[in-house]
């Protein structure tokens, strides 16, 4: 049995462009980062290009720990209840 979970890999560049909608409270991307490094978020390097780890949703694997606010996830499917147990979804 596959015990690996499907993910994507997402550029770092891309990622804060798709997950933080507010452009002005986007991090850069050193933050993102050192989120990696710290393990707060999951992503790898390869090469000299840094990734975030990302489901089919685009969602991160794992982003956050208890001291660290997690940043609400922007899924709209266009059903608001569907949209209402997504959000519920992530946040577990």
């Amino acid at each position: 049995m596959n015990t690996t979970i499907p993910h994507q890999r997402v550029k770092v560049s891309a990622f804060i462009e798709r997950y933080y909608k507010d452009a002005d409270s986007r991090p850069c991307k050193r933050t993102i980062v050192r989120h990696i490094e710290t393990g707060i978020l999951s992503g790898e390097k390869i090469g000299g290009l840094w990734y975030v780890l990302c489901n089919d949703w685009g969602q991160p694997l794992h982003y956050g720990n208890p001291e660290s606010p997690t940043p609400e996830p922007s899924i709209d499917t266009g059903n608001r209840r569907a949209n209402a147990i997504l959000k519920d979804y992530l946040r577990t």
